[in-house]
């Protein structure tokens, strides 16, 4: 990748440091760590997609892309367990505004709140210059602490920083302790940017593992108003309405609302279900392909009722996908929770 700086206008290296790797390793064994060299030639570097990595990995790469307009990183320092002392971290010093003069659009993906507040505070000084920004998150939070999660965190840390015609696009997924009051689940219920304009925010209390009146699953999801809650089975006909008058989208991203009860269905019914919504998500994504020439990359995320229930099922797509290929070269990234699709 290096070698072809110089004429590399989009990059996207999606490989995740996983630090649980470092503690199995032999004791004089070098940690799985990934290094970034030091880059030059970078000014033609527009696109950047990058896995999930240490907030030391961000701070570096922020520094070696100057011209970038649409970043999406990936961040996790380390595993940690969501004690009160860990919470004592220090916040890295904002990056100079001036650095990515040319970032317009930001996509974050943080699996947990530490690694949340210390990226956001290290761009905290971008938000004003985005077009777009998509935030993704996964954390454990309580209703005490200096880094706990709220309606409030999110409203002030992000939303109050972009301007008014910039949007954003939240998928959060928070386990919240020791909240017999539900003060956390009641302040992104207050929280001003769910009641914005052009904007459907849902908020869901998920299936838990933990019993107990105090502990709870948080999902928080925003769409905008003209999607409403869009199915696998109506996404096809609005895909089509988007080719006609977008003929030349670049860059789609879709949520798809499902929601089923399979508790009563029979073995039968659900292997039928299971084919029938792969052989839609396969038919959308053959479509759009074929319909959007300049198409360079497809999200699909799904918004599930029951965190056991979904509509995709990665290794049926991907059999149907190799025996029924393809007309561009492609790259994929399938989950059980959202596809991604890279041309």
């Amino acid at each position: 990748v290096c070698s072809q700086l110089p004429n590399l206008r989009t990059c996207r290296l999606p490989f995740d440091f996983c630090p649980t790797q470092r503690y199995h390793l032999p004791e004089f064994s070098a940690p799985p760590l990934m290094t970034l060299p030091n880059l030059s030639n970078t000014v033609h570097l527009h696109t950047l997609t990058t896995g999930v990595n240490t907030i030391r990995f961000l701070e570096r790469l922020v520094t070696c892309i100057p011209s970038i307009q649409n970043l999406s990183v990936g961040v996790q320092d380390s595993i940690v367990f969501d004690n009160d002392e860990f919470d004592l971290i220090p916040l890295p010093v904002a990056v100079d505004g001036f650095l990515l003069p040319r970032l317009s659009r930001l996509s974050m993906s943080c699996m947990d709140k530490r690694s949340f507040h210390r990226a956001v505070a290290l761009l905290s000084s971008m938000f004003i210059q985005l077009t777009h920004l998509s935030l993704k998150l996964f954390a454990c939070t309580s209703i005490s602490g200096p880094l706990f999660i709220s309606g409030d965190t999110i409203q002030k840390l992000c939303i109050d920083r972009l301007k008014t015609s910039a949007t954003y696009t939240l998928n959060l997924s928070i386990y919240v302790k020791n909240d017999l009051e539900k003060i956390i689940f009641n302040s992104f219920l207050k929280a001003p940017f769910t009641r914005r304009e052009r904007l459907k925010v849902l908020i869901q209390k998920g299936d838990s593992w933990v019993t107990g009146d105090d502990c709870y699953d948080l999902v928080i999801q925003s769409f905008g108003i003209h999607d409403g809650m869009l199915t696998s089975r109506k996404a096809k006909d609005v895909c089509m309405l988007l080719c006609n008058r977008f003929p030349n989208l670049k860059e789609l991203s879709l949520t798809i609302y499902e929601s089923w009860d399979f508790s009563t269905a029979s073995p039968s019914y659900l292997a039928n279900y299971n084919n029938e919504s792969t052989k839609r998500i396969v038919n959308l994504i053959h479509f759009l392909v074929d319909h959007l020439q300049q198409l360079v990359s497809f999200h699909m995320n799904f918004i599930r009722s029951r965190s056991c229930e979904t509509p995709c099922f990665p290794h049926l797509i991907r059999r149907q996908l190799h025996e029924w290929l393809l007309n561009r070269p492609y790259r994929l990234r399938c989950s059980t929770e959202e596809i991604q699709l890279w041309l």
